[in-house]
């Protein structure tokens, strides 16, 4: 995980909702620093924006990450404090499902939604996707193809839309959940995962409904 400073004298985006390896582990510290602790009369999530390059764009607004989040029971986003909508491409590059990532530390809880393309097209490099993966591609309707030495996947805007409720926002707020929580504190990381994964399963419908209310 990588953090470029956010600097005041660039207009980089606004923040919505509240007032205004070693070398890794110290990038993942310097990134929670630049996000406090929320007051006790704040409302969060606390949502920062940044500004897309030309290229790229934000599939989900701030006011829409807000409305998929209050969607959910309160035990499962109430530790969610802060939603960055970063700029610039993932650093976990490849795979779409790496549009967003959670971290949390000193009263924290930070999900970082990357933007797309706007071509919609996404490049995986030249490793071909692994089956699980083109199996979540397809689920939600994406064409995976060949061009060149490379593997790309085509999106239109509904597909990428339901993806980023379910697989990038939902996915990052689950392991917070109350239902994952508990179960990680006696089992092991695999069947924590399990837990993730069947708590994903619960909120498909979820997702879709609050899909339709969005965009329909």
């Amino acid at each position: 995980m990588r953090h470029t400073p956010w600097k005041k004298s660039r207009s980089y985006g606004d923040n919505y909702g509240g007032a205004s390896e070693h070398r890794e582990e110290d990038n993942i510290r310097a990134r929670l620093h630049s996000f406090h602790r929320p007051g006790a009369f704040e409302d969060v999530p606390i949502i920062r924006v940044d500004n897309p390059s030309r290229d790229w764009f934000h599939p989900l607004n701030a006011e829409q990450v807000r409305f998929a989040l209050k969607a959910l029971p309160p035990d499962d986003h109430d530790d969610v404090t802060h939603v960055w909508l970063r700029r610039g491409d993932s650093p976990h590059r490849g795979h779409l499902n790496c549009a967003a990532e959670a971290i949390w530390g000193s009263g924290v809880t930070l999900v970082t939604l990357y933007p797309v393309r706007r071509s919609l097209v996404r490049d995986h490099g030249v490793r071909k996707p692994s089956q699980y993966y083109q199996r979540l591609y397809q689920q939600y309707g994406a064409h995976l193809h060949r061009r060149g030495r490379n593997w790309q996947t085509i999106w239109t805007l509904p597909e990428v839309r339901k993806f980023y409720i379910q697989e990038a926002l939902y996915s990052s707020v689950a392991y917070h959940s109350a239902y994952v929580w508990r179960a990680g504190r006696c089992n092991s990381a695999k069947a924590k995962e399990e837990r993730v994964e069947d708590w994903l399963f619960r909120k498909r419908s979820l997702a879709e409904d609050v899909y339709q209310d969005l965009f329909a």
